[in-house]
């Protein structure tokens, strides 16, 4: 395993090229350039991502009108793309891209820690947020703050992001032993 990152606010995003499950395409952050990006950690089994799976499959749409893309990846060793495929037609998710990071390379270069575990490049690929999607935590089960929202409304409004960094929580990316 390499070693995780913490990268920086303002820095550029390294690019990756990873299978998209759905469409059986190849995806790299590059594909996204000029657009905000929003790429998500995100898991089959973990119950914290399935609280943000209908708010994602509905605001998915609607942000893609605005230049914003929604990419998830899945980086769990125990993970496979069928489950990944199933999940995805349970709820309902079409147009988004599921990207296998098989062996946890984009996960280990990103420094990604939990699913979910957020990062927001801006049009340019630098990173513009890094951490949670919200206030949610094992104590505090109902969000206050939705800092996804407040951050990419800052943005389309072509402020700075209210937060660069906010840990992240949930459930541990399974990481394949090598």
């Amino acid at each position: 395993m390499q070693e995780l990152v913490d990268l920086p606010v303002g820095e550029a995003l390294p690019d990756f090229a990873l299978p998209d499950v759905l469409s059986g395409s190849t995806a790299s952050l590059r594909d996204f350039a000029g657009k905000i990006v929003v790429l998500k950690f995100w898991s089959v089994e973990c119950p914290w991502c399935s609280h943000h799976d209908a708010y994602l499959v509905e605001q998915a749409p609607l942000w893609a009108r605005e230049g914003i893309r929604l990419v998830l990846i899945n980086s769990n060793a125990n993970e496979t793309p069928e489950q990944m495929r199933a999940k995805a037609s349970e709820i309902g998710l079409r147009c988004v891209p599921i990207l296998h990071d098989e062996g946890n390379v984009v996960a280990d270069q990103y420094g990604a820690l939990t699913t979910p575990h957020l990062f927001i490049a801006g049009p340019d690929g630098r990173l513009l947020y890094r951490g949670a999607m919200d206030d949610r935590t094992f104590r505090q089960r109902t969000a206050s703050v939705n800092y996804l929202e407040r951050v990419l409304d800052a943005l389309k409004s072509g402020q700075p992001a209210p937060y660069e960094a906010v840990p992240p929580y949930g459930c541990t990316i399974v990481r394949q032993i090598q």
